[in-house]
């Protein structure tokens, strides 16, 4: 989930480790360099860790004696028609998270403007003109009075061997964990950022009613809202820990967040309300996700289950106002639907619809691990199946159980499951399910038909694969846009924007950025910077 397997640092072992007396021994002391080694330590005790080493010397010494993959095919099609415009932005040590420059609600805002990408690792956005082709930093705020060393970070200051590349230097520091979200109609930008320690305030556990009703104690990443014109900032102290967000189209600007490690809830800011009042108890508010045991359409703390599934990617609804996010932690995983209601946080309901795995009623049928959530305009949902190399589409009209306790069974609604494999090698010996050897970080549609292929298309992040995937729908057929050179494009996100919807194809495209943790893993080695990409289509190979 940080780098791509398969690029030349990682099908190889550098000989300036040293000497070992085999290849599971190299593996073994590999994973522990650097400040990500204990994590990488716990990956592999995850698959059990001395199988895990033999597997992976296995697959680079069967490389090193000449075995490859299949010969991807030459671009075909509309493939030949991709126009791709790259920038180099941020620092050698840059952990890109998300760029963005739009409103997703509303392409055309920001027209021509700024892309924004925060920097995970250093605190900092990285803010590229794309006309000038210059690239500013901005360091973004902390709460008055916090010193850095107060706020968790992710990797840890320490390591148990140095570095091949940076020897002993710290150089994850990830004081503000930052994610840029998108933009509001006005044009500021919104973005998760840690600026204080985690410990909630007395009004996110009780005085008002969410409080109250669901008390959360802590919240480790909040948001701010950057002016891209005044270049100001506004501190929007949530009590829920902020993630990836949807983009509501009500009277408020609504922004919900699937608050990752903040256990069983939704939450959300109403930019409308706090520009009014400057009062985040009255703009924000908070949902569980549970299983409703007692079938009364509320959450009753000593009757239901509260479902214990976080939410990493979310969308909106346009047609019925619910949220969905996708559940990853423990196969198979999860869609989860939330619908607020009309007072919140009591009339908030939860639905659970796990991909099939293993049913009965889907034979055959194996996938896992929703990773996307991306809804189009007829309200399906579309998620990348990271665990089990699939497109998943969900239509939640076609459940044959739509009420009482039937629901609360994950896998009732096999049928409402559309599963397409991706155009992208399996692993060896995947039989029982599609195993594609790409991985995909996301999935967005495209509903506004900005790249010209119509309305609802959905894409994947290829972020194995150097590509972004889209699928048309309707023909039921993948085109994949990859990124030639340099190799190691690594992509987290993506997003459209109409900058002249009058000039063709020239005035819109997709947006997304090498996102890869360390930017060394990039053909040129150390010393490479990651990219901004702009993806668009030309009606035919020759057009200017």
């Amino acid at each position: 989930m940080c780098h791509q397997m398969g690029s030349k640092i990682t099908r190889e072992l550098n000989p300036e480790m040293g000497s070992f007396n085999s290849t599971e021994e190299a593996w073994n002391h590999r994973i522990r360099q650097g400040q990500l080694g204990n994590t990488m330590v716990r990956m592999m005790n995850s698959m059990g860790y001395d199988r895990g080493l033999e597997v992976y010397a296995d697959w680079i010494d069967r490389i090193a004696e000449g075995d490859l993959p299949p010969v991807p095919p030459r671009p075909q099609g509309v493939e030949r028609n991709v126009v791709i415009t790259q920038w180099d932005i941020a620092s050698d040590i840059s952990f890109l998270h998300d760029m963005y420059g739009t409103d997703p609600r509303d392409p055309s805002v920001n027209a021509n403007g700024k892309m924004i990408a925060t920097d995970y690792s250093l605190g900092v956005m990285w803010i590229l003109d794309p006309i000038t082709h210059s690239v500013e930093e901005v360091e973004l705020p902390y709460a008055q009075g916090v010193e850095l060393t107060d706020i968790n970070t992710f990797s840890p200051p320490s390591m148990e061997f140095p570095s091949l590349y940076w020897g002993d230097e710290i150089i994850y520091r990830e004081y503000g964990s930052s994610e840029i979200q998108g933009l509001l109609p006005d044009g500021r930008a919104v973005i998760n950022h840690s600026f204080r320690p985690a410990g909630n305030p007395d009004r996110c556990t009780s005085g008002n009613t969410f409080a109250d009703f669901f008390p959360l104690q802590a919240a480790s990443r909040q948001q701010v809202l950057y002016d891209i014109d005044s270049g100001e900032f506004e501190l929007i102290d949530t009590c829920f820990n902020t993630h990836h967000a949807a983009f509501a189209e009500d009277e408020d600007d609504t922004i919900y967040q699937a608050a990752l490690g903040l256990r069983n809830a939704i939450g959300w800011f109403k930019p409308r309300i706090w520009d009014e009042t400057g009062d985040i108890t009255a703009a924000s508010g908070w949902c569980p996700a549970y299983y409703d045991t007692n079938q009364n359409g509320t959450y009753d703390e000593d009757e239901d289950q509260l479902a214990n599934m976080n939410g990493y990617f979310i969308s909106w609804n346009p047609l019925d106002g619910s949220v969905w996010y996708a559940f990853t932690g423990t196969n198979p995983g999860a869609m989860v639907r939330i619908h607020p209601g009309e007072n919140p946080p009591y009339s908030c309901t939860t639905e659970i619809y796990e991909p099939p795995f293993y049913n009965d009623e889907a034979p055959g049928q194996i996938a896992a691990l929703p990773r996307g959530s991306a809804t189009d305009r007829n309200g399906v949902v579309w998620t990348a199946l990271a665990g089990s190399g699939h497109l998943g589409k969900f239509d939640r009209r076609l459940c044959e159980i739509q009420e009482g306790p039937g629901k609360l069974d994950p896998q009732h609604c096999a049928e409402g499951w559309t599963l397409y494999p991706l155009p992208t090698p399996d692993m060896d010996n995947a039989e029982a399910i599609a195993g594609s050897a790409d991985y995909m970080y996301s999935s967005w549609v495209d509903q506004f038909n900005i790249l010209g292929f119509g309305t609802n298309v959905p894409y994947l992040t290829g972020t194995n694969s150097d590509s972004l995937m889209g699928f048309d729908p309707v023909e039921e057929e993948w085109f994949v846009m990859r990124v030639p050179y340099p190799m190691g494009f690594y992509t987290r996100s993506m997003g459209g924007r109409v900058d002249n919807p009058y000039i063709g194809w020239k005035g819109r495209g997709i947006w997304a950025a090498n996102e890869v943790r360390n930017p060394w893993h990039i053909e040129g080695g150390k010393g490479q910077t990651p990219t901004a990409a702009q993806f668009q289509f030309r009606p035919h190979p020759l057009a200017h």
